[in-house]
Formats: C-alpha cells, sequence, structure tokens
C-alpha cells in the first residue's frame, strides 16, 4: 500500500462503543470498507418467471446472498488475527472515501466493483442514505478509530484472491455464519443492521 493520507482532525465522540466498555474520546484514526455480497443461485429449478418477478428474485436479502469476510492479521504477534470486512485508509489518489473502500476491497480479495454496485438505503427519499460505522478504540495505538462501511452486491462469479500479507483467509458465508464467525460485537451489529435493511428496510432501524 501507499502511504496513508495525512490523519483529519480529531472528531468528539461521547457514547462508549458497548456497555462496560472504555469510553472512547478522540478519532484520530478512520478506515473505509465495503460489506461485499453476492447472489446464491436457487438450488431448485423452478418455471421460467415473468419479467417483474425475475426483478423481484434478483433483489438481495439475507436469504438470498452471502457475506463475505477476512480473517484479518494483526502487526503484532501479541494481537491475534480477527474476522471483519475488507477496509483500509484512504491514500492521496482516492476520489472518495467510497473509492478507498472500492480500492481496498480490490487490494484484499480482487473483487472489483463499482460505485453503481452499491446498494443505497433511504429511509425516506429526501434523506441522506444510511451507513455503517463503528467506533472502537484501536488497540495498538491507543486512539479512537471510526471505520465506515457501505454494502455493496458483488457482479458476475469473481474468483477471491486474498492480500496474503495482510490477509490471512477468506470466506464468504451465509449470515448465521458470519454472525457467529465475526470476532467483535460491533461487526456483528453492522451486520445485523445491513440485514434488517435489506429484509425490512431502514426505517426498521428505528425499532432496534
Amino acid at each position: 500500500m501507499t502511504t496513508p493520507l495525512p490523519q483529519l482532525q480529531p472528531t468528539v465522540f461521547t457514547p462508549p462503543t458497548k456497555p462496560g466498555s472504555k469510553m472512547v474520546s478522540l478519532i484520530q484514526d478512520r478506515s473505509y470498507g465495503i460489506i461485499a455480497l453476492r447472489l446464491v443461485p436457487s438450488s431448485s429449478p423452478s418455471p421460467s418467471p415473468s419479467p417483474s418477478a425475475s426483478s423481484e428474485q434478483a433483489k438481495p436479502t439475507t436469504q438470498n446472498t452471502q457475506v463475505l469476510l477476512i480473517k484479518q492479521r494483526t502487526i503484532y504477534s501479541s494481537l491475534p488475527s480477527y474476522w471483519t470486512f475488507p477496509k483500509g485508509h484512504p491514500e492521496y489518489h482516492d476520489s472518495s472515501v467510497k473509492h478507498t473502500a472500492i480500492r481496498e476491497l480490490h487490494e484484499e480479495t480482487n473483487l472489483t466493483i463499482s460505485l453503481d454496485d452499491i446498494l443505497t438505503f433511504r429511509a425516506q427519499p429526501e434523506e441522506a442514505a444510511v451507513s455503517f460505522s463503528e467506533v472502537y478504540e484501536n488497540p495498538i495505538r491507543k486512539v479512537g478509530k471510526e471505520v465506515r462501511y457501505w454494502a455493496a452486491l458483488v457482479p458476475g462469479e469473481q474468483k477471491v484472491k486474498i492480500q496474503e500479507k495482510e490477509i490471512e483467509e477468506a470466506r464468504w458465508c451465509n449470515w448465521e455464519e458470519a454472525k457467529e464467525l465475526i470476532t467483535f460485537g460491533e461487526g456483528k451489529k453492522i451486520l445485523r443492521d445491513v440485514g434488517v435493511c435489506l429484509d425490512e428496510g431502514p426505517l426498521a432501524l428505528s425499532n432496534l
């Protein structure tokens, strides 16, 4: 990887990341990533559907998609690898933070997506699109870290090839497997929220 962009000005963040955890007060480290999904073909043959039915079948849900997880290596042997989503820091040539997330997905897993593949969730048409973030203390730098994710549908039948220097393993999982495999609670919550948006719509997030 090339040299990351200089860190942005710290952002004050008051809520703790989870009950009983240390409060994260300053965000000095930011990364951006993709929650990569792929449609799983039906295992049983069915009659040729009408165009409208075909469009409905193609709509991603937690029942017809799988989630890509990576086992992220750490730079210290005292800190074990952990299961999460692909992510990384901005670089100078990235034209936006979404392009950072797309580039990192490709570098770490060899999967290629475009901005058009990112799924958009809006509670109301006039509202901003929902994004998914986790905030925690970086265990190495001991500063607050924020990671922002976007869910995206990977087109075609692409083959995963991991960046072995940083990634120990990558795995396509169904949603229950992913829930069990993700190491940290923040990531499990993001997975839940994406699933709710897929199956019930973003308005349902307000009831959680």
